[in-house]
């Protein structure tokens, strides 16, 4: 399932969906490093004062992770899939991956 989801090329409806939470698609015309720094940066402003409280060095980290993002290419190399393990993914009487549920919204 992971070599599948590696080799498809995302879509328009891909870059419709939104992250679990946001209001608005996630890419929302952004490219993917800077889509994925922008959702950082909000959800750091959304829950901050309570990462900070459990997660030692978390600017540190989050510094490092927004580091690392703006070193990605500007498009995704495949699909990723949040929830990928066993119920998620339907097969058919032979064994073979028919369906993969759950992309949520």
């Amino acid at each position: 399932m992971l070599t599948a989801l590696a080799a498809v090329t995302a879509g328009p409806a891909a870059e419709a969906l939104p992250v679990l939470g946001e209001p608005d698609p996630l890419w929302s015309g952004a490219h993917w490093p800077g889509a994925l720094d922008a959702l950082l940066c909000r959800r750091l402003d959304r829950y901050g004062d309570r990462l900070r409280a459990a997660v030692p060095d978390l600017d540190a980290t989050v510094a490092g992770v927004r580091r690392v993002l703006g070193e990605l290419p500007p498009e995704p190399r495949g699909l990723v899939h949040g929830d990928l393990c066993p119920p998620n993914i339907l097969v058919d009487a032979a064994g073979r991956v028919v369906s993969l549920l759950d992309w949520g919204s």
